[in-house]
């Protein structure tokens, strides 16, 4: 039973990945294993456009914001190309839009930096627009124009180096850039200061690592925080390598680092993927009134946490439960539960 149980675990912590668009000027050439890890080219403007098209229609206008506020410079690119039509419209809304205008308002900061206009505060009002503009590449371009000898200001946020980098690896994440992602989370690590972020970049490239297929160095990587003093990227550590070792069917050891991510106080950023994923280690090992229970507990906290790609997934893994149970309308209810959510929050997933 646990066998055939395990084929429907889905470990929600490593597989709410938005499909989305990867465009990358020049992708860094990253070794993990030994092996040179390239990430694949970014898609032509028309196969973009026909992709975005795509998820509109199976995911409704809101799609193409989500996936605009992703990747604003490919919607840009895209609004030129298609000014007409219903995507067009969209992408006009896009950037009409406090998310459109921010990234629009950074490019022109940007653009005064690379020209040395204002030299100092110039480069720093760049990275601060760049930190909320969905832009990656261009966030680590305006951290590289800062003026040689110029110093960080004063009681800043963000408070160096080190925590924009962070940003950086954050943002190739949400974007499917894993090499890129991995490239600025060791970047972060070496010119962190605090050990919280020292931490918080260690996760990254744990994350990283896993979404570049070597898990092995990912569990390598999250072992050195579950130990840590920094709360929270200890906590999400144990919940990454739960759901790993939930992937590859090590069901006992998942199960107790989930449960040591989720010790009270378990309010805590990504509880709720860290539950759904103990509810489903808990049901593949036939533990199926407590499983239940900690699958009601964990939809509650996706919902508080606003996480609904998690929640998608997680009501996905319910329908396949009931499916093994043979209950198909209880699993047919939670499919069309999670076709709504897909439709109402514009989510670029497929089930």
């Amino acid at each position: 039973m646990k066998a055939a149980l395990a084929l429907v675990l889905v470990a929600v912590v490593s597989s709410c990945t938005a499909v989305a668009p990867k465009p990358r000027p020049e992708a860094p050439e990253v070794r993990v294993d030994g092996a040179v890890v390239s990430a694949p080219d970014a898609p032509s403007d028309g196969a973009l456009l026909a992709e975005w098209l795509r998820w509109r229609e199976r995911s409704g206008p809101r799609a193409v914001e989500r996936l605009a506020a992703l990747h604003p410079e490919r919607a840009l690119a895209l609004r030129n190309a298609s000014s007409e039509g219903p995507l067009g419209s969209d992408l006009g809304a896009f950037f009409a839009s406090e998310a459109g205008r921010g990234w629009i308002l950074f490019q022109e900061a940007l653009r005064r930096a690379r020209a040395g206009a204002g030299a100092n505060g110039t480069w720093w009002r760049a990275v601060e627009l760049g930190c909320t503009s969905g832009d990656p590449f261009g966030l680590t371009e305006a951290l590289e124009l800062r003026p040689a000898g110029s110093p960080w200001p004063a009681g800043a946020t963000p408070a160096d180096e080190a925590a924009v980098l962070v940003r950086v690896a954050e943002l190739h994440l949400l974007r499917s850039e894993s090499a890129e992602a991995l490239v600025a989370a060791r970047r972060a690590q070496a010119a962190a200061e605090s050990g919280l972020t020292r931490n918080t970049a260690v996760l990254l490239e744990a994350q990283a690592l896993l979404a570049l297929g070597s898990r092995a160095a990912a569990l390598a990587r999250a072992a050195e925080l579950e130990n840590s003093g920094s709360e929270v990227p200890r906590r999400k550590a144990l919940a990454l390598s739960g759901a790993v070792h939930a992937q590859g069917g090590e069901l006992e050891l998942a199960e107790s680092m989930l449960r040591r991510s989720l010790e009270e106080p378990a309010a805590w950023p990504g509880a709720g993927r860290a539950r759904a994923d103990l509810a489903l280690v808990l049901l593949a090992r036939g533990r199926t009134e407590e499983g239940a229970s900690q699958l009601e507990r964990a939809k509650v906290t996706l919902a508080k946490e606003s996480d609904s790609a998690a929640l998608v997934r997680l009501l996905s893994s319910e329908a396949a439960w009931h499916y093994h149970l043979g209950a198909h309308d209880r699993a047919e209810e939670r499919l069309a539960e999670a076709r709504a959510l897909i439709r109402r929050e514009g989510l670029p997933i497929s089930l």
